[in-house]
Order: structure tokens, then sequence, then C-alpha cells
């Protein structure tokens, strides 16, 4: 029995320790605070719809807010921003980090490999909380290749190398309001505290 507590004791003490030395920090190169950072919007307006969306660029506050009305009308519904990224702007990461603050919506992250206005992305989807801001972080392969909300597959996994465009897709098929902030979009960073 003692030999099983001083067992349990260092598993315990193993797993304060690892999860101490592989504190995921979300401090690397942040997107958003790239100069060259453009950001437009693409809406269902593009096939008919009826949602509206816009961007709001705080720099003294350090974010931006996308927001909007998403509309069911004319078999639209959803909205979108994205952002040409430099090449190799996130390195040999296999990691992408989000600080955002939502509506209590599922928002997608959305990752593109060319710089092209049509085509298939990378998506990975994340719940907000409202009105509070949350860290996450996405392992590259979580990602699914998708054009127009169906998972393609025999598509190449992308890697940090490759992403030429990130953005931001809501279509939960809920009409009404929604809002999200994000203030960080870049590299993940492990590091010991």
């Amino acid at each position: 029995m003692f030999l099983n507590q001083i067992s349990s004791k260092r598993f315990l003490f193993f797993l304060i320790f690892s999860s101490v030395i592989m504190t995921t920090q979300i401090h690397g190169r942040n997107w958003l605070d790239n100069e060259s950072a453009q950001w437009w919007i693409v809406n269902d307006t593009v096939m008919g719809g009826r949602s509206q969306s816009e961007l709001l660029k705080s720099r003294e506050q350090g974010f931006i807010r996308f927001m909007g009305n998403l509309s069911l009308q004319n078999n639209g519904g959803f909205a979108s921003t994205r952002s040409l990224t430099e090449q190799n702007f996130f390195g040999n990461t296999d990691k992408i980090c989000l600080e955002v603050r939502g509506d209590g919506r599922a928002y997608q992250l959305r990752l593109r490999s060319n710089r092209n206005f049509d085509g298939y992305a990378y998506v990975k989807q994340f719940q907000t909380i409202n009105k509070r801001w949350i860290k996450l972080s996405f392992e590259l392969s979580e990602f699914e290749a998708s054009f127009r909300g169906r998972t393609l597959t025999g598509v190449p996994q992308i890697t940090a190398k490759e992403i030429r465009q990130v953005g931001f897709l809501l279509g939960d098929k809920k009409p009404g309001k929604f809002q999200l902030d994000f203030r960080y979009i870049g590299n993940c960073l492990s590091t010991g505290v």
C-alpha cells in the first residue's frame, strides 16, 4: 500500500509538473499586429442572400469587431470576413491560436492555402462564450477541408507555411444579430512558466 501511495504521488506530481511546462501561451506572431493585414467581408449576398456584416477596428482597445445580422432569406445564411496573409507568416507551427470574445454562438476559423476568392477552405468550428474573452488553440490536423459546406476527402492537410488566408464565418442557421471580437490570430508558443 505504501508503494502505491508513492507511485500515486509521483504520478500526480508528474501531471502537475507537465501541465506547467507545456502551458500554451498565445503571445507569438499576431497577424493583427501586421500593418499589411487587410480584412474584407464576404456574405451570402454573393449568391442572393440578405445577411449583413461589417468590421470595426479599435486600435486603442486592440481588437477587431465582426458584427452584423445573419439572415436566412433567399436561401442565405452565412456571413464571413477574411484576410490575405504573407507567405510563411505562421512559420513551422503545428497549432494556430486565437483570442476571441463572442456572443455564445459557434463560429468557424477558416484557413486557405491560396489567395483566391473562391475554392475550398480548411475549417475548424469553435464555440464562443457570451461577452467573455477566451483563448483557443487548434492543431492544424484538426482542420477539415470544406467547399460550400461540404467536407472534402482526399485533400492534403494544410501546413502552417501554406496558410495564405485566415478568416471567420458564421453559418449556424440562426437568424439574428451577431458579434465576434478578435485580438489574436497567430502562433501558439509552448513555454515554461
